[in-house]
């Protein structure tokens, strides 16, 4: 038996391509682990500027972190500086 999969790269543009098209969001967030998630959340953010949108904040962490408590401050930090430009 095989199982076939798409490649990260491939799953990060899917997302962002549906995000842009179907759901017609043109501003995004990215929050995402900072190993094999950076490699959805690039492809993620190449494909939405690439169709005209916005990545308003990035913030990545690490797989092994129990409290993401400031990293989700510094996402809400960026997100509400960027509102307020």
């Amino acid at each position: 038996m095989f199982q076939l999969n798409p490649t990260y790269d491939v799953r990060g543009r899917t997302m962002a391509k549906f995000a842009n098209d179907e759901l017609k969001m043109k501003r995004f967030a990215v929050f995402s682990e900072d190993s094999y998630g950076k490699n959805f959340a690039d492809s993620f953010s190449e494909e939405a500027l690439k169709n005209g949108g916005a990545i308003t904040a990035s913030v990545y962490y690490s797989k092994d972190d129990n409290d993401l408590t400031q990293e989700l401050e510094e996402l809400e930090d960026k997100i509400f500086h960027w509102t307020n430009l």
